[in-house]
C-alpha cells in the first residue's frame, strides 16, 4: 500500500473520522450527518481519482532488458496517420480548352456552342460562356474528329474551335 493513492485515500478516510467523532453527537440529526458524510465521500472520491490522473504512466512496450509489455487495460495507440493519394483537381475553367475558349469574340463563343449543338455534341444554352458542359462538348467532339490532344496545348485547343468556327 505504498501507493499514493492509498496514501491519500488512507489519510482523507482517518482526517474524516476524526472530524466525525469530534461533533456533538445531538448537535446533528440523522440527515444533517447524511448530508456530511455524502459530500465527504464525494471530495475523496474526486481527490482520488485526480491523484490517479495525475500519477499515469506511458504505455510501455517494452521493458528495460527488451521483453514485451502488455499495455494497460483499455489503452490503443493512435493509428499511424494515413497519407490519401488526391489527384489534384483543377476547374474546367482553367483548362487549355477553357482558356483558350474565353480568347475569342463573345459572338465566335456562341458560334462555337452552336455548331457543337447541330453536330449533337451540345445540349446547354447558347450563350457564349464555358462551363462543364460545353469543355464536355469540346472534348468529345475533338476525341471524334482525331484530335484527341486538343486538351495538351493551346495550339490545339485553337486548332479545335478554329475547325468548328471556319
Amino acid at each position: 500500500m505504498s501507493h499514493p493513492i492509498f496514501k491519500t485515500a488512507l489519510a482523507a478516510a482517518t482526517a474524516l473520522s476524526i472530524g466525525l467523532t469530534a461533533a456533538p453527537a445531538l448537535a446533528w440529526g440523522d440527515r444533517e450527518q447524511g448530508i456530511v458524510t455524502g459530500i465527504a465521500g464525494t471530495l475523496l472520491f474526486q481527490h482520488v481519482q485526480r491523484e490517479a490522473r495525475d500519477h499515469r504512466q506511458p504505455p510501455r512496450y517494452q521493458d528495460d532488458d527488451g521483453y514485451y509489455q502488455r499495455p494497460a487495460y483499455g489503452y490503443r495507440p493512435a493509428p499511424p496517420p494515413r497519407e490519401y493519394y488526391q489527384p489534384q483537381r483543377i476547374s474546367v475553367y482553367q483548362t487549355t480548352l477553357g482558356q483558350a475558349f474565353n480568347t475569342y469574340s463573345s459572338s465566335e463563343r456562341r458560334d462555337i456552342q452552336r455548331e457543337l449543338r447541330r453536330m449533337g455534341y451540345y445540349d446547354g444554352r447558347v450563350d457564349g460562356s464555358f462551363g462543364p458542359g460545353t469543355y464536355e462538348a469540346v472534348n468529345s467532339y475533338a476525341r471524334r474528329s482525331g484530335q484527341s490532344g486538343a486538351t495538351r496545348s493551346m495550339a490545339a485547343a485553337y486548332g479545335v474551335y478554329d475547325s468548328l468556327l471556319y
